[in-house]
């Protein structure tokens, strides 16, 4: 269940903010730490802990990250990236290209993953390069002495490649090493030693965060919020994509798509104007109202909720199962 409530869709992102790199710094092979600073007089505008924002790379790609310093200190951004190499070229471009001064324009932030920061208790669970949303999160609650207890779960010490940043937590940091432990970590009982009105918060891997869903459902737990840096994949042995045709109620236009490809991507070729920003499911831009049909979910932020009851859907990764889908457009 996320947190987030997309009861309107979000507004279309015209305008970027003009920044610069003022610092980058490599942490390991695979992570830097990139801070945007104003590229003018005109300050970056404020988030709150959570928030991610977009990046504008050549050739018209759009890039999602979560910011990692806290609300407190918004002169700057900071983002942790890690490099991945089956992606989709972005973080490659950012690791291989990016210098000190570049410009690189920004977009104001957005927040898919709010803090409750009036929680009696908050734990923050961190996997892999998970650790940025919810190192905001930990600074920002420290900073209102708030209580709060973040688990940062990597691979091997030599993987916590942001362990400098989290000196301030003191006590309240729990760090698990898989190779020291002879795996991962056993979410079940880690979740069961906090009180039953605590706020859970994970970002990480997909299958932690499966791992973590499934743990949360068996004790209970409903006060849950997670953040996914990529939306479902499409199961092994599912049946190839079929067309349906896409009703625009609004206008009473009515379009088919063949199934190949995103319905965002067909509905921007077919002259649509709709807000977008990933293209994976995890930043919320595209949302929109679904009127009826049977929608085929596969992004990575909207609640059992959103989906049932605001009837809403994310078209850069999600479909139809039926042969006809009327949006609110």
């Amino acid at each position: 269940m996320n947190a987030t409530s997309f009861a309107t869709p979000a507004p279309l992102q015209s305008v970027w903010q003009a920044a610069r790199v003022s610092r980058l710094h490599r942490r390991s092979s695979r992570v830097i730490v990139v801070e945007l600073a104003p590229a003018s007089d005109v300050p970056l505008v404020g988030f709150t802990a959570g928030a991610h924002v977009d990046l504008a790379l050549p050739g018209a790609r759009t890039r999602s990250y979560s910011l990692m310093n806290p609300p407190q200190h918004a002169s700057c951004y900071q983002l942790g990236i890690l490099r991945v190499d089956e992606g989709r070229g972005g973080s490659h471009y950012l690791h291989t290209h990016l210098r000190e001064g570049d410009p690189l324009p920004v977009s104001l932030p957005r927040n898919a993953f709010a803090l409750h920061e009036q929680a009696e208790n908050s734990v923050l669970i961190a996997g892999g390069i998970g650790i940025t949303p919810l190192l905001c999160m930990a600074r920002h609650l420290v900073a209102r002495q708030r209580p709060v207890h973040l688990y940062y779960c990597v691979r091997s010490r030599q993987d916590a490649v942001f362990l400098q940043d989290l000196n301030t937590l003191g006590n309240a940091l729990t760090c698990l090493f898989d190779d020291e432990r002879g795996g991962p970590p056993d979410l079940l009982p880690l979740l069961a030693a906090h009180p039953p009105d605590t706020h859970f918060y994970c970002c990480g891997p997909g299958p932690m965060l499966d791992a973590f869903g499934l743990a949360c459902r068996r004790l209970g737990i409903t006060r849950v919020h997670v953040e996914r840096f990529s939306a479902s994949s499409r199961p092994p042995g599912s049946p190839p994509a079929k067309g349906y045709d896409v009703v625009l109620a609004r206008s009473r236009r009515r379009l088919h798509h063949d199934g190949e490809g995103s319905l965002l991507d067909f509905l921007l070729r077919s002259g649509v104007t709709i807000p977008n920003g990933c293209h994976q499911g995890v930043c919320g831009s595209c949302a929109t109202r679904v009127v009826s049909g049977d929608v085929d979910h596969r992004d990575g932020i909207l609640s059992d909720h959103e989906r049932q009851h605001a009837s809403l859907m994310l078209p850069c990764v999600s479909g139809c199962r039926g042969t006809q889908l009327e949006l609110d457009i």
